[in-house]
């Protein structure tokens, strides 16, 4: 592994961090055989290459998708959310701000919030979340799940893509040690900087809108969870708003069902731990359905 020879060109930004652990991945490779002697011939190989790359699928399926909404939610949407003055603004700087790393099956996007982008930090999260919603329930819907953490804090990038600081430690233990559930847990201090957040420079349109979003981020996303702890409100009236008949019972109800049956394997295997982390997961979508005009 490269090191760098000095701290010059090194600088300490804010991050806008997410870690996602995509869930059950780690069991599915421990089936697998551990050396390649293992592996006794050519058809054995194949089948092993195969079973590795649908264990590890959902991990590119999850990043993918972050991508291609982030990148697309205000911009490539009929009717995008950002007001016409500010789109050729956001436009050059969406692309590519969005970083991965990924080990095994957790997965770390980030967005530096240097000077440049800081005035659109509440555009950027929101953004954000309305990605994190969407992967959440397209996961679902595809027989996996996910838990996550989302945080703002310090942080370097000491090599292109590779994000090292305070603010990863944080968001790992949001995922690993807060999260408990399929859901995805939102920092204190992302909340504190929105709360924050004031644009009052009437000059710039940039500042303007991105203090009503910040607004919107609470309204639509951010809800308070049965623990105290904020979380991703996915199915909530908010994503729905702006989701419309992109997701459809198609998607919803397929996911509903895993939810349910994973929520019955468990209990069946009478692996407490699982069964009644998957029972919340499952309360909270009978919940939210008739939002969505569906009947759990």
């Amino acid at each position: 592994m490269n090191q760098p020879e000095s701290n010059s060109g090194l600088t300490v930004n804010h991050y806008l961090v997410l870690f996602l652990d995509v869930l059950g991945q780690r069991e599915a490779l421990r089936k697998l055989p551990r050396l390649v002697e293992m592996v006794k011939n050519e058809q054995d190989k194949e089948r092993y290459a195969s079973e590795i790359m649908n264990a590890v699928g959902p991990v590119f399926q999850v990043q993918e998708h972050l991508v291609s909404y982030f990148e697309g939610f205000f911009l490539d949407r009929e009717n995008s959310l950002l007001p016409a003055e500010i789109r050729p603004l956001f436009k050059p700087i969406r692309k590519n701000i969005l970083k991965f790393q990924r080990f095994s099956d957790g997965i770390v996007g980030f967005v530096p919030l240097n000077e440049e982008l800081y005035r659109f930090g509440p555009i950027i999260v929101f953004s954000l979340l309305a990605a994190c919603s969407s992967m959440l329930l397209l996961a679902f819907a595809s027989k996996f799940a996910v838990r996550g953490g989302i945080e703002i804090g310090a942080g370097l990038e000491w090599q292109p893509g590779e994000i090292y600081g305070p603010v990863v430690s944080t968001v790992a233990d949001l995922e690993s040690q807060k999260a408990q559930y399929p859901r995805i847990v939102v920092g204190k201090e992302l909340l504190s900087f929105l709360s924050a957040f004031q644009g009052t420079d009437h000059i710039d349109p940039v500042l303007n809108v991105a203090t009503s979003f910040k607004e919107q981020c609470f309204i639509k996303f951010l809800k308070q969870d049965l623990d105290g702890l904020a979380f991703v409100d996915f199915l909530g009236e908010g994503f729905r708003s702006i989701a419309g008949t992109a997701l459809d019972s198609k998607v919803i109800l397929p996911a509903y069902e895993f939810v349910k049956e994973s929520c019955a394997r468990f209990k069946k295997e009478q692996n407490t731990k699982l069964s009644f982390r998957y029972s919340i997961l499952e309360r909270y979508f009978r919940t939210r359905l008739p939002l969505w005009g569906l009947n759990p």
